[in-house]
């Protein structure tokens, strides 16, 4: 990953910090990059479960599934 020589507007810290900061932030962006798959297979998954609607054999409905098996609700998405 490549960074432009010079950040747009004021520098927000000093500059013997800078490369700490940008070896930080492509850490902390290998991490994303890492968990973006993970991410669109979950997405994937349960949208399978819902369209099939493989919870019915335990539970009432997709949003009680999610709720009770993932602690997920539509107001607290993919949260811990």
């Amino acid at each position: 990953m490549s960074y432009p020589s010079y950040l747009p507007g004021e520098p927000v810290a000093a500059a013997d910090q800078l490369s700490a900061l940008r070896d930080d932030l492509e850490q902390q962006e290998s991490v994303i990059e890492r968990g973006l798959e993970s991410f669109i297979e979950i997405g994937r998954a349960l949208a399978k479960i819902r369209d099939d609607r493989l919870y019915r054999h335990e539970y009432a409905s997709f949003e009680v599934y999610c709720q009770s098996r993932w602690n997920l609700s539509r107001k607290r998405p993919m949260t811990s």
